[in-house]
């Protein structure tokens, strides 16, 4: 795929995005949403390194006694070594690896006591052409920090296809008034050339004029939410803390084990199982209809050379106009 092909096909895709009552008519005001995800907070550069997205949620209200939700996006991934001056390939770290894709993520709420569903579906590149080099050499520059050297060895060009299901369930624990508190297993599940896995957990929320729970918004391979709040007058006093849980056996990492039947430069062997513990607050912004999502994610080893669990940063801006 050349650059141009690649700009291309990323217009069409924002097109779509900024007008998607083709596939979902009947649109209530939709909420645009930026996610950023670094792991400045774990105080190191390495591993997973950064991943943005944007994306545009709608809801609609059909004839079955259920919401549906779209929303569209586009987002890349970065992966990165430990050692960010040498330019020779590292075999015990952490391969170097972009992906960038498209995303179109479905989600159903059958109602109170029943559960939510989600079905996300990716499509893109992985390689030089999802632009992570270039991408991260001038994050770099803006802060006047040093490039990494050594994206010549990154995993090679192969375009890539997900698919991702979840379903989660809500169980109110605690109310009095418009305070709250409540729990919601989940499991989910990966399937494509770019990821494998299978994924349990929960999470566990306590705030006010808490809306039912579509997740929160987070990159893949975790478990995957909507940039959505609705446009209510209690929902724009919603604040509430939460706390996760996850445990993920991964068959499968093309940014860890490599493109299938290609030789990478660098390559590691995926962990098994993977755990991750993160928490966070969402609040109300006070100018306009907008909110914030801030959390910290502790995240075990990926693979087995890795030398410590990583520590990642979120945040999440939603609006509505």
């Amino acid at each position: 795929m050349s650059s141009n092909a690649r700009n291309v096909a990323m217009a069409l895709f924002v097109c779509l995005m900024l007008h998607p009552s083709a596939v979902l008519a009947e649109e209530t005001a939709p909420v645009y949403g930026f996610l950023f995800e670094n792991d400045w907070a774990g105080g190191r550069d390495e591993n997973y390194s950064a991943g943005w997205q944007l994306t545009r949620a709608i809801k609609r209200k059909g004839t079955t006694p259920h919401d549906r939700f779209l929303q569209l996006g586009i987002g890349q991934q970065i992966y990165t070594p430990q050692k960010q001056f040498v330019a020779e390939p590292l075999p015990d770290q952490h391969p170097y690896a972009g992906w960038l894709f498209g995303e179109a993520v479905f989600v159903a709420d059958w109602g109170p006591a029943k559960p939510i569903d989600t079905i996300g579906v990716q499509v893109g590149v992985v390689g030089p052409w999802a632009g992570g080099e270039e991408v991260q050499d001038f994050a770099h520059r803006l802060v006047d920090e040093s490039p990494f050297n050594g994206w010549d060895n990154q995993i090679g060009n192969q375009p890539g296809l997900q698919v991702h299901l979840q379903r989660r369930w809500t169980s109110m624990v605690w109310r009095e008034g418009v305070w709250q508190a409540d729990f919601q297993p989940m499991v989910s599940t990966n399937l494509g050339n770019v990821l494998l896995s299978a994924e349990v957990g929960g999470t566990v929320r306590f705030g006010r004029h808490m809306a039912r729970p579509l997740g929160e918004h987070r990159h893949q391979p975790g478990s995957s939410g909507l940039a959505w709040f609705a446009d209510q007058p209690a929902a724009q006093k919603s604040a509430y803390a939460y706390m996760t849980g996850h445990a993920r056996a991964v068959g499968y990492a093309i940014w860890l084990d490599g493109r299938p039947f290609q030789d990478d430069i660098v390559t590691q062997a995926s962990e098994d199982f993977v755990y991750e513990f993160e928490g966070g607050l969402s609040l109300p912004l006070p100018l306009g209809n907008s909110r914030v999502v801030m959390s910290f994610l502790r995240r075990s080893r990926t693979f087995q050379s890795q030398a410590d669990p990583q520590g990642i940063g979120r945040l999440s801006l939603m609006t509505r106009f």
